[in-house]
Parts: C-alpha cells; structure tokens; sequence
C-alpha cells in the first residue's frame, strides 16, 4: 500500500515537500524530457528526488462519506502532491462530485528517471483501489500527461478517463516528426518499442495515431491547454482527436493561472455524471 501523508489536523496544506520542491527554472527547458531522463550525472537531489517505494500520496476522502469513484492527480515537473490542493483543484472536484475521492500522487521526475513510474503507479495506486471504485480517472498535468498516457499504454483497461492538462507529448524532435507527416492518422511510428526515451514518445503518438483513427470510449479523454503554451503544438493534435466538448482552449500560457482556469471549465464536464 503507498505511503500516505497524514493531513494537519487543522486543515492546514500538508508542508512536508514544501523544502523539496524544484523550481521549474532550474532546468532549462531546452534540454527536453528524453535529456533528463538520460542524465545519469545528475544524481544530486538538488535535480532528482528518490523514487520511493512505495509511491507517496495524499489522500482527500469524499465529503459524502460514500465514494462512487477516484480521481488521481498527477504532477507535473517540478511540482508536488500539495499543489493541487493549493490551487483548488481538490476542493473544485469534490465541489463538482462530492462521491469522488481524490488521490494526489507524488509521481516526480525520479520515476520517469528510473523507468519505474508506470510499474509505481499501478502497484501502488491503481492495483490496491481499482475493485473499490466504480469509476477511476486521473488528472494530468503537463509531465503528468505522459504519466496518464503511459500508464493507459502499459495497463489498458484500468483507467475510465484523463483529463490531460497541456500534456508533455514528447520532445520537438518527435513532434516535428509526427507533424512533417500530416499529423497522428498519417504517421507511421517506428523504433518503440526500445527503453529509451524516444521510444516512449514514439509510444504515446501512436497511441495519439490510434485515438485518431479508432474513437474509443474508454477512457475517455479531454484536454485543454492554453493559446500560448509552449506544447501548444503538440497538444493540438491531439485534441483534434476529440469531440468539441471535450477539448478546451483559453488564453495562457504553461502555468498554474492558465491550468486552474481550463480545469474550472473541464471539471463538471469530467466528473459531474459519475
């Protein structure tokens, strides 16, 4: 079972990640996720929290005391579990649906590092709860996009929806790559099946590609993202998968006003009918 943080019993935020959390300026942005996940050299925890086993949460039960369903917040770079919270994120869903429990997990940078985020995520969050809950959703932002979709690649099936905020989709080298040929339906994808990084990206194009060409429902998925943010690009084609109601653009760019604003907007869309 993952570790859980126990909140203040004031109802104060929980702190204690507030001296781990890395500033997203530290890293410039330049040298992309596939180099960050390659960078053995860094090992200092100025750069990389350990991953530890198992994966801590922080655990919001339902106000309604009978939960029909959960939903899972996952961070993104840089960020941690509490700052969901922060941003009236938690409150906002349960606001919506007061039968969900929400989960905020602290799936950071090391898991993605490490190769292990996917096999984490399902020991210790979705295995234990999945036959407790009739509906499991997660909520994705940024890094925590490529969280959500790997996780679906890996163990289709488990998730019944994401709602993906400005999702990292991979490095510009593969977007480029994927936008050269027309977009998703007309990409061809090639080497993913490799543990490398690019080989990852390679695996959530294709499963963009097959969104594309197979509507599905399940999971269902919604994405927004702001006119101005820097994955803009990619995120657009991704979301030209999906129906207008499930899809949201606003002015902004990739930063928690823009993201708390799109989820204000997506939430009842998600959440209200389970």
């Amino acid at each position: 079972m993952a570790t859980t943080y126990p909140r203040e019993p004031n109802g104060e935020r929980n702190r204690k990640f507030a001296t781990d959390r890395v500033r997203r300026d530290r890293l410039p942005y330049a040298m992309g996720m596939r180099h960050l996940l390659l960078l053995p050299l860094l090992t200092s925890c100025t750069f990389f929290r350990p991953a530890a086993v198992p994966m801590p949460v922080l655990e919001h039960p339902c106000p309604a005391g009978d939960a029909r369903g959960l939903v899972v917040l996952l961070p993104g770079r840089g960020d941690v579990p509490g700052a969901y919270e922060r941003h009236g994120f938690v409150d906002r869903i349960q606001e919506v649906n007061p039968r969900l429990d929400v989960l905020s997990v602290d799936a950071h940078l090391g898991y993605f590092r490490n190769r292990s985020i996917t096999e984490r995520l399902h020991q210790d969050v979705f295995a234990p709860r999945a036959e407790h809950y009739e509906h499991i959703w997660v909520v994705g932002i940024s890094m925590g996009g490529l969280g959500a979709i790997a996780y679906d690649i890996e163990h289709p099936g488990v998730l019944d929806g994401m709602l993906l905020l400005a999702p990292y989709l991979g490095d510009a080298e593969v977007v480029r790559e994927v936008q050269a040929a027309g977009g998703p339906p007309h990409w061809q994808p090639t080497d993913a099946e490799s543990d490398t990084a690019s080989a990852l990206y390679r695996r959530v194009w294709r499963w963009c590609r097959e969104l594309h060409l197979q509507p599905r429902t399940k999971p269902t998925v919604l994405v927004g993202y702001g006119d101005g943010d820097r994955f803009r690009d990619a995120d657009a084609m991704l979301a030209a998968a999906l129906p207008a109601r499930r899809r949201l653009v606003l002015p902004g760019r990739h930063d928690w006003r823009t993201w708390s604003a799109l989820f204000a907007a997506l939430a009842p869309r998600a959440f209200h009918e389970l």
